[in-house]
């Protein structure tokens, strides 16, 4: 790749966030707490936005699951 090309590429992350966790006992996994304050796609989206060299970051999800996600992501 030549330099130019690396200058107007963008890096962009997909977490997948679709299944339904049905093999997990404590309902949906995305939204357990790993920490007192933090649950799952939080954290998930939290480490990967602290990486700079991430343009842009998309979350795969169901559409059920979709305003729950962006009331948890509303912060970043």
């Amino acid at each position: 790749m030549s330099q130019e090309n690396k200058k107007n590429s963008k890096i962009i992350c997909i977490i997948p966030a679709a299944g339904e966790s049905s093999r997990f006992k404590n309902g949906n996994k995305l939204f357990s707490n790993i920490t007192e304050n933090e649950d799952v796609i939080s954290s998930t989206v939290r480490n990967f936005n602290n990486l700079k060299l991430i343009d842009e970051i998309f979350i795969g999800s169901s559409p059920n699951k979709n305003k729950l996600i962006n009331s948890k992501l509303s912060r970043f």
